[in-house]
C-alpha cells in the first residue's frame, strides 16, 4: 500500500510542475513572443549594432537610425 501512496504522491507532483512549466511557457509569450513590435525592439539599439546587422549592405554609414531600422525591416 505503501509503494501505491509513494507513486501517486510523485506523479502528482511531476504533474503539477509540468503544469506550471506549461502555463510559465504560455504567459512568457506576451513578453518575448508575438506581441512585441519589431521596430521598437531595433529602435532601442544602438546605430553600430544596426550597422553590424546590416553588415554587406553599402552606403550605410551617413544613414541616420530611422534609416537603419526601416532598411533592416525591409531586408529581413
Amino acid at each position: 500500500m505503501k509503494k501505491e501512496i509513494d507513486f501517486l504522491m510523485i506523479l502528482s507532483i511531476g504533474i503539477v510542475l509540468t503544469f506550471v512549466e506549461a502555463v510559465q511557457t504560455l504567459l512568457s509569450i506576451f513578453y518575448k513572443g508575438i506581441f512585441i513590435n519589431r521596430k521598437e525592439t531595433l529602435l532601442k539599439k544602438t546605430n553600430k549594432e544596426l550597422r553590424l546587422m546590416l553588415k554587406g549592405h553599402k552606403r550605410i554609414n551617413n544613414l541616420k537610425k530611422i534609416e537603419l531600422v526601416d532598411l533592416l525591416l525591409t531586408a529581413t
